[in-house]
This record gives structure tokens, C-alpha cells and sequence, in this order.
């Protein structure tokens, strides 16, 4: 390596959550929230395909809905965060977080050319 310049940066795979991984994150990110468990469980089976971020920045985009509209989370937040990750609109987020679709290949462009 001593022959390159620049930076070196490793590559590392990050696997996809299981089921179970992904009620473990869920439920761990609403620990303080007033969501119940089903409505945790539903989201949670309804998500596949992701990576660890992906739950966080779901449950950021709950809360900060809630808080935009001064009241406090609801068991319907995380599933509205859900549609709204889940939407075309927001396929660069998805991306960004590991949560791909059958349908769609990352898109990375370099606004330049090389």
C-alpha cells in the first residue's frame, strides 16, 4: 500500500436485518415512545430489505412529525414514516439507509465526468 497516495478506505458488507433483528431495533428505538407493541410489530413486518439505519431514521422522521405538529407520537407515526421512506419521492434516502427494492438499483451519479 506504501505505492499509493491518497486515502484507502476498506469496504464492508452490511447485511440485511432479520425479522428478528429488525423488532429488536424497533422496539429499542420507541423504547421511550408511547407506541404500542403491535403497532411496532406491524411496521417492523412490513420493512424488509433494510439495513441498521433504516429503523433509526424512521423513527426520527416519526417523532419529528409529531413534534411538527405538537402532540405526541402516535402508534400511526411509524407506519406513516414507513409509506414516506417507502415512497418514490424518497428513493435517495432509501438508498442511502440500505433499503433497496427488487425493482431498483442504487442510482449514484457524479455530476461530473471523469
Amino acid at each position: 500500500m506504501s505505492g499509493f497516495t491518497g486515502r484507502v478506505d476498506p469496504a464492508i458488507e452490511i447485511p440485511l436485518l432479520d425479522a428478528a433483528a429488525r423488532q429488536r431495533l424497533f422496539h429499542g428505538y420507541a423504547a421511550d415512545l408511547p407506541v404500542t407493541d403491535s403497532a411496532l410489530d406491524a411496521a417492523a413486518g412490513r420493512e424488509i430489505d433494510t439495513t441498521d439505519p433504516f429503523p433509526k431514521e424512521l423513527f426520527r422522521r416519526a417523532v419529528l412529525a409529531a413534534a411538527e405538529g405538537d402532540r405526541e407520537v402516535t402508534n400511526a407515526d411509524p407506519a406513516i414514516a414507513l409509506d414516506e421512506l417507502r415512497d418514490s419521492s424518497a428513493q435517495l434516502a432509501r438508498d442511502l439507509l440500505g433499503a433497496g427494492s427488487a425493482d431498483h438499483e442504487p442510482h449514484v451519479s457524479y455530476g461530473g465526468s471523469y
